[in-house]
């Protein structure tokens, strides 16, 4: 910067001198630098030939930092505090998947950024990243989720939800239905805070969960037995994790171990979750004693498949 200031002067003193007046103007170039301050004295071409090459250099760099600025769309599912004012945010986004990427000084209490990365928030992110975790330097709020962050019995469902999903999602790994998925289950719990409905909430979980796993690859299987593939009956049925699915009476006595026993009800409810959109899971007529039951088989399919203890 230096080297650029002395050529910005020098040019500003000698603007009009062209290379055929240089015998002419030695004088005027001597005064431009007297003596004492002079580190370099350049000819007039010479000085604007660095000058354009040093402005070609920056705007270079400013180009490659611009390459590296990166937006998206996400979800903050958590975050972590390092050092003395900076955290990591895990975001599910639209376009990359789950990433990783640090704030710089967002808990200081003046930071600007703060606000709009708080957990479960729908925020179009900036992340600016050459190799590592990256620096978000900006974040714009689309969705606050107000309502399901006042209430407390929504919070700790929902705070449930994503530390599960924030274990079984992989890196890297953009999928527009599991975005759209997880964007449409909070909007749900969202909804029903705002109308008071806080026996529902452990029900959209159950569903966000059984769709979560159906969307990445680890099918549930309800229709029928999933080893004889014959019909179940409403009597003596069985879920076995290791199988991946409902048994029948006759199959759930061979298979004792490790076997679950589960209502008809339950089965029902989760045939519903996997056909329905699940917005409208809301609308499932359920018992408490019918949520529980298809909480152990959940609880259960993941301890199994994913090895996730809840």
């Amino acid at each position: 910067f230096r080297a650029r200031f002395w050529i910005k002067y020098s040019l500003s003193k000698s603007s009009e001198i062209l290379p055929y007046q240089l015998a002419e103007n030695e004088n005027r170039i001597a005064k431009t630098f007297p003596k004492p301050h002079t580190r370099i004295i350049l000819e007039p071409y010479i000085a604007y030939d660095l000058y354009l090459f040093v402005y070609c250099i920056l705007h270079i760099e400013y180009c490659i930092l611009r390459s590296m600025e990166y937006k998206y769309t996400g979800i903050i599912l958590n975050k972590w505090d390092v050092g003395e004012t900076d955290r990591i945010y895990s975001i599910y986004t639209l376009e990359g998947g789950k990433i990783r990427s640090l704030a710089k000084g967002v808990r200081k209490s003046h930071a600007k950024l703060a606000s709009s990365l708080e957990n479960i928030t729908l925020a179009d992110i900036t992340i600016v990243r050459a190799r590592g975790l990256g620096k978000i330097t900006g974040s714009i709020v689309e969705q606050n989720f107000s309502a399901l962050k006042q209430d407390c019995d929504a919070l700790l469902e929902t705070f449930l939800s994503l530390s599960i999903f924030d274990k079984i999602v992989d890196f890297d790994s953009s999928d527009k239905d599991v975005f759209e998925l997880l964007k449409n289950y909070l909007t749900a719990v969202d909804q029903l805070a705002q109308s008071e409905g806080s026996e529902k909430y452990l029900m959209l979980r159950l569903g966000f969960m059984i769709k979560l796993l159906d969307a990445l690859g680890y099918s549930i299987e309800v229709s029928s037995c999933v080893i004889c593939q014959s019909s179940l009956d409403e009597n003596a049925l069985n879920f076995n994790s290791e199988h991946g699915g409902t048994l029948c009476a006759s199959c759930g006595k061979e298979n004792l171990g490790g076997s679950l026993p589960i209502k008809a009800n339950a089965i029902k409810m989760m045939r519903l979750f996997l056909k329905n959109d699940i917005r409208a899971h809301v609308k499932v007529r359920s018992t408490l004693e019918d949520c529980d039951s298809v909480r152990l088989v959940v609880d259960d399919f993941l301890r199994w498949n994913t090895g996730i203890n809840i």
